[in-house]
């Protein structure tokens, strides 16, 4: 048997990605989404369950209660997700003890670099920018290839700094956290709504006119670590 654990922020792929090679191996599947958008998971699985042979493919949606417990050492389990939970995972008896194989995509130590040949003036600068800020930005900066590291020349860091500030507070976020719990882990688990805005002076003061801020802020928000499967 082989069970896979997958992140939120990749439902289709990250299923298919798994199943692919299982299958090739001969070995059912289950499969364990992400609370946050199981309801994609479980569209697809509804799609190619008839194609498949009969209970070769399951999917658990939910607390997984029992699951590793049920596994022997002739199972694996494939996760995909935070580093938090899958040091969890390797610490479970059914991993220390009871022979079960775990393998684990977890968080990235990826980095943008600066070339010290580029100036500001470079098509190449600004590129490096927009790179960098939609690390921060696109979902949440909480995906397995996002940036953690960005490393410029000591003599354009002020430069980068200042562009990066500039960009992200060119856009309006739509923050959405669904518990208290969620906000104070800085890690946004529903999905950011970017838009640009014209003029963010203008923006920031009608905000300190008496806008709301809570539907509607300047992006201040860095790359967090990403959140759990």
């Amino acid at each position: 048997m082989s069970v896979q654990i997958n992140a939120f922020n990749f439902p289709v792929w990250g299923l298919l990605e798994k199943l692919a090679p299982a299958f090739l191996a001969g070995l059912p599947k289950i499969v364990k989404p992400a609370a946050q958008t199981a309801y994609l998971a479980e569209e697809v699985v509804r799609r190619i369950a008839d194609l498949l042979p009969e209970g070769t493919l399951q999917l658990v949606c939910g607390a997984p209660d029992g699951l590793l417990e049920a596994l022997g050492p002739q199972d694996h389990v494939g996760f995909t997700g935070s580093a938090r939970t899958a040091a969890m995972l390797r610490k479970h008896p059914a991993v220390v003890t009871g022979g079960v194989r775990l393998g684990v995509e977890a968080d990235s130590l990826n980095c943008s670099i600066l070339g010290t040949d580029v100036s500001v003036d470079d098509p190449e600068f600004e590129l490096f920018v927009r790179a960098v800020v939609t690390e921060m930005t696109v979902k949440s900066g909480q995906k397995c290839t996002a940036i953690r590291r960005v490393i410029v020349p000591s003599s354009l860091a002020d430069s980068v700094t200042a562009a990066v500030g500039r960009l992200r507070s060119s856009c309006d976020a739509l923050l959405h956290f669904e518990s208290a719990a969620d906000s104070k882990r800085s890690a946004l688990m529903s999905p950011v709504l970017l838009r640009a805005t014209p003029n963010s002076q203008a923006r920031a003061s009608d905000s300190s006119a008496g806008t709301s801020s809570s539907r509607r802020q300047a992006i201040s928000i860095t790359s967090p670590t990403r959140s759990s499967a």
